[in-house]
């Protein structure tokens, strides 16, 4: 928190219009012409929340109007504000328009951001105003207005020999900004009652109040209040907080604004191999990692991850030929081993799962291996930004959809052979197309003839990476989840921008391929998304052998509900990040797991366990109404474990109502509604819904 030395005078000095100014703080300027604007919005290519805030100002009134000219030593913005036609300015609220008319105010923006406003829309908020010979002498008002189709909403607080205070309350979108504001008690002794609001949007609270008081604050004397702005959308939201003081009350205009920052957030990366313990990449030798050991490597400044702004990173991590089954487990440099595994396998199993990990000191992390000896292979996916995160631009958020199956080989008994590529991808439609950037898959080789790995990638034929998403031997059936950057599926579909991932077989055979698209993640223009809010340490939700999240093991077609207790969730989490382990199923079987709201089990799969295996594949599970889950077993009996990496949260978040009537159910569209809101003040904005169509194209060549 940050004290505000702004004094608030009496309401009768601003009534007479006395020049002086308010004393000096930082942001706020100290003239008594004084100027304050605010921009916002999603601007294209440069993230969400650009925005200009003036340092210093000028102005100058002419006849019935006043203009002003804001500076932040860079860019300049310049306002003529006009009452409406054949009036003088009053306390009140305008509509505005580019020029005055009978009915509307006249507002004029040029300069800053946006560079011009030739249709401008909104309200002007006219708070104090003295007029000599029907010209302004002093002027204080708030605007809020857009400039069209396509631009930012924005805010203005303008000032001209005015010494009504200006307070931009600008802070990341759900995230609490406090100040404190000095308010004067002026030349006599005057009693003050409870603050009111005017604001219809304001997202601004009085947190703190030593001026109310039953006695009266003795003359000379100052109080203070503090004020707590909390956006949950987009953009300005503006109000007018009155302190009662016996006559017309101290007028306090304030405006908050949430921006947006890449804070969880996802920057998907080309697939690099960050550790290979066979070749020493990422460890100074090829020795195997040993019973009991574990391994730090370096993942920032490596493979596209930046040296500073991340908090979690996307591995696809890959045991070879382990001499015992057991399991390693990865966790940030620094930090406890939880207890949870990443990789489960027995002996003798090259496999893969797909690990979400914070990382740790210097950006490291560290893999555990719980027995035996085995070579252990990483490659990063992408990466989480954290608060520290500084990136405005490439980046997005998620949004789960409706499980669904977008490649099948085995629809048309035409496997994949080898040395061979598929493109599949889904079409959402030409509005969501062009912004999606990468898709959350689980894939899945169907008893391929061979041994060998598939990779997959953006499909760009010229740049296929030299990693592995998914390995199998000879005959089984392995699945894995991958986040695969997407390309564009180009003249091939009727949209050209339909986005689309490549599927790679490097093996010694032919194999059946199954990809189903369980998430998609955007270029941060899309409406609705969410946000990944990283766990301190995987969390174990459910163990059947202890009876915890399930009683007992799973029996054969039976279907268990989960409900993820609160150490894990909070009232906007929307989906979790897991680590599934089937635990020795007593014969093969098939595990799906889906959110507990739809009735009817999608056609899809999460793990393809065989008998007596203990394996482990990485889940995206969206959550219901009552942050519950259902897992399905198709044959035979198996254990179960869930441990938990993060969530992934509605962005913005709003806070929880915290009482038993509010159900969840309500609060669900309560977020959808408000993580929607953009820039654009468009209160009717929704959260985007996706539809898959799957793409399924000819399979090509290496």
């Amino acid at each position: 928190m940050r004290r505000l030395a702004v004094i608030l005078p009496a309401a009768a000095v601003l009534a007479v219009g006395l020049s002086a100014g308010p004393a000096a703080a930082v942001p706020l300027p100290s003239p008594a012409t004084t100027a304050y604007g605010v921009f916002t919005g999603p601007v294209p290519d440069a993230g969400w929340g650009t925005r200009f805030v003036s340092t210093s100002a000028s102005g100058s009134a002419s006849g019935a109007g006043v203009s002003v000219t804001a500076s932040n030593g860079a860019t300049s913005a310049s306002t003529t504000v006009t009452p409406p036609t054949g009036q003088s300015f009053a306390v009140g609220t305008y509509d505005i328009g580019a020029t005055a008319t009978t009915g509307r105010a006249g507002v004029v923006v040029s300069g800053g951001a946006p560079s011009a406003c030739s249709s401008v829309t909104g309200t002007l908020t006219v708070h104090a105003v003295t007029l000599s010979g029907g010209s302004v002498t002093s002027f204080a008002g708030s605007v809020k207005g857009n400039c069209g189709t396509g631009q930012p909403v924005f805010a203005q607080e303008i000032r001209w020999q005015s010494t009504v205070p200006m307070i931009v309350l600008a802070t990341p979108v759900s995230t609490p900004r406090v100040e404190t504001v000095e308010v004067a008690v002026g030349g006599s002794a005057t009693t003050f009652g409870t603050p009111t609001f005017t604001g219809t949007d304001a997202k601004v609270a009085v947190t703190g109040n030593t001026c109310t008081a039953a006695t009266p604050k003795p003359a000379g004397s100052t109080c203070t209040l503090t004020l707590t702005a909390t956006p949950d959308f987009f953009g300005p939201a503006q109000d007018v907080i009155t302190l009662p003081d016996g006559g017309s009350g101290r007028k306090i205009p304030v405006t908050s604004v949430g921006y947006d920052t890449a804070n969880g957030a996802y920057t998907p990366v080309t697939p690099y191999r960050l550790l290979d313990t066979r070749k020493k990449v990422g460890v100074s030798t090829t020795t195997p990692l040993g019973a009991g050991k574990s391994v730090d490597f370096q993942v920032t400044t490596r493979g596209g991850v930046p040296a500073s702004g991340p908090t979690s990173v996307v591995l696809n991590v890959t045991v070879v030929s382990p001499t015992s089954e057991g399991y390693v487990t990865m966790y940030p440099t620094g930090g406890s081993r939880p207890t949870a595994s990443s990789v489960n396998f027995n002996k003798g199993w090259t496999g893969a799962n797909l690990i979400t990990v914070k990382l740790g000191t210097g950006g490291k992390v560290r893999l555990f291996n719980y027995a035996g000896n085995t070579h252990v292979v990483a490659d990063v996916m992408g990466y989480y930004h954290g608060s520290a995160s500084t990136a405005t631009t490439q980046y997005g958020g998620y949004s789960g959809v409706e499980p669904s199956r977008i490649l099948d080989t085995r629809t048309n008994n035409d496997p994949l052979p080898r040395d061979f590529y598929l493109t599949t991808g889904a079409d959402f439609g030409s509005d969501v197309n062009s912004r999606i950037r990468a898709f959350a898959v689980n894939i899945t080789v169907v008893k391929p003839s061979g041994a060998g790995y598939l990779t997959a990638w953006n499909g760009d034929e010229n740049a296929i990476p030299d990693t592995s998403t998914l390995n199998f031997t000879k005959g089984r059936t392995v699945p894995n989840m991958a986040v695969v950057p997407t390309g564009t599926c180009g003249p091939s579909c009727t949209d050209p921008a339909t986005p689309v991932i490549g599927v790679l077989n490097t093996s010694s055979g032919a194999a059946h391929v199954v990809v189903d698209l369980v998430g998609v993640y955007d270029d941060n223009t899309l409406d609705g998304m969410w946000r990944y809010r990283p766990l301190a340490g995987p969390t174990r939700i459910v163990n059947t052998k202890t009876n915890q999240g399930i009683s007992g093991a799973i029996p054969s077609n039976a279907t268990r509900t989960v409900t993820a207790p609160t150490s894990v969730t909070t009232y906007n989490s929307m989906s979790l990040v897991t680590n599934t382990t089937a635990n020795k199923p007593t014969i093969t079987s098939v595990l799906t797991l889906w959110n507990a709201d739809i009735p009817t089990r999608p056609n899809v799969s999460n793990l393809n366990p065989y008998a007596g295996q203990l394996v482990s594949n990485m889940t995206f599970t969206d959550i219901g109404l009552d942050y519950d889950f259902k897992v399905h077993n198709l044959a035979g009996s198996t254990n179960l474990v869930i441990d938990v990496a993060g969530t992934m949260e509605t962005y913005p978040a709003v806070a929880d109502p915290g009482v038993a009537s509010a159900l969840r159910s309500d609060g669900l569209r309560a977020l959808s509604t408000a993580s929607a809101r953009r820039a654009s003040g468009d209160q009717a904005a929704t959260a985007s819904t996706f539809t898959a169509r799957p793409v399924d194209l000819a399979a090509r060549h290496r």
